[in-house]
């Protein structure tokens, strides 16, 4: 948020005040403590990305409210990665990526974008960057090979080339 750097680890979550240089665990009883993924968007610090289907919200960062939630709605399988672009919250999850956008509620300021779920998954949490206007990462459908894609207002495109396909696709294991 410009003064303080939310951290977790996906078992506790950390502060880093900039100006201060001061390091914390968040101690907040709320904060939940199994997300491994943070985010940054509209005055809200975000976290989520621990399997469940939900994400949290806090605008300190340090003082959490277990009611500030919500869950993946449009096909719910585990979110892996929180991440935020373009004035949105993507949650990535293992075979569908849902957006949310700030609706300025009182309550709750983000909901669901209707129609923009894609059925594609995240296949490695940390293969996410923003590129070219948009996002890259490794991406799968839910019954095909993983491929490079970017991603560019809701449509996932492959940018690899066959032959990287098949390549990654002959790893063990790509989520690392």
């Amino acid at each position: 948020n410009g003064t303080l750097i939310l951290i977790t680890d996906g078992t506790n979550g950390y502060t880093f005040t900039i100006s201060g240089s001061t390091f914390a665990v968040i101690s907040d009883a709320d904060y939940p403590d199994t997300m491994t993924t943070c985010s940054w968007l509209d005055g809200q610090f975000i976290v989520g990305g621990d399997g469940s289907d939900q994400f949290f919200i806090s605008p300190t960062g340090t003082a959490w409210d277990a009611l500030d939630f919500a869950s993946a709605e449009s096909n719910p399988d585990g979110i892996v990665r929180v991440f935020s672009d373009n004035g949105e919250v993507i949650l990535f999850g293992e075979n569908t990526t849902e957006y949310w956008g700030n609706i300025g509620a009182a309550d709750f300021p983000f909901a669901a974008i209707k129609g923009s779920t894609q059925e594609f998954g995240l296949a490695s949490r940390w293969s996410v960057c923003k590129f070219n206007s948009g996002i890259a990462a490794l991406m799968k459908p839910r019954m095909g090979q993983v491929q490079v894609m970017f991603i560019s207002g809701y449509v996932p495109k492959p940018i690899s080339s066959q032959e990287i396909d098949f390549l990654i696709n002959e790893y063990a294991t790509v989520s690392d």
